[in-house]
């Protein structure tokens, strides 16, 4: 039997920190025979679109990862907003690896333990400063029609709610974010533990 308390169940109201991983803007170049500057344009509106719903939830931060496959410098050169003058903080990380980016954390960590500047133990935290990323979302959304991850946020996700948008990137809506980061509303976040009727 798992034995939990109530701390392990919040409900939450809203999901404070959201991530997107971007999907679908290859198939959707060549369903659309688009160019790259359609592309660019689309994907940049679906963008402002995703930074106006996130504000609409009340988001504060706003995360959107493009995947490798994902990350054609004519899309993307120069789509690096940092705040939204409504405060919301985005941060868009293009070319991303989940696992190059705790091998890389885990180089870090080891090369300071060999020079000195550390002792042997390293904890979650360490790791978690390592990794110099975002922070952990409360919320991560798959966009594309892939129900994955895609090697993205391996260590971030750890304990967020997962939702999908079955649009690709450049097709996708305002009013769609709008219904993925709502959903977030009714669910529970345990962090690992069980509620009394789980058990």
């Amino acid at each position: 039997m798992v034995v939990s308390t109530p701390g392990h169940v919040r409900q939450m109201p809203r999901a404070e920190h959201i991530a997107l991983i971007v999907g679908g803007i290859a198939a959707w170049r060549l369903k659309e025979r688009a160019t790259d500057a359609e592309i660019r344009r689309e994907c940049t509106r679906a963008l402002g679109d995703a930074m106006a719903a996130a504000i609409d939830v009340r988001a504060t931060a706003l995360t959107v990862v493009v995947p490798e496959d994902e990350a054609s410098p004519a899309t993307w050169s120069g789509v690096v907003p940092e705040r939204d003058p409504d405060g919301l903080q985005v941060v868009v990380r293009v070319g991303a690896s989940g696992r190059r980016a705790i091998t890389d954390a885990v180089r870090t960590i080891l090369k300071a333990i060999e020079d000195g500047r550390r002792g042997p133990h390293v904890d979650e935290d360490d790791i978690d400063a390592a990794l110099q990323g975002p922070g952990d979302p409360d919320l991560v959304v798959r966009v594309g029609g892939r129900h994955n991850l895609s090697n993205q946020l391996l260590w971030e996700s750890s304990y967020a709610e997962l939702a999908f948008i079955e649009s690709p990137w450049p097709a996708v809506t305002r009013t769609e974010f709008v219904e993925a980061f709502e959903a977030f509303r009714l669910r529970q976040r345990r962090f690992g533990g069980l509620t009394a009727e789980a058990r």
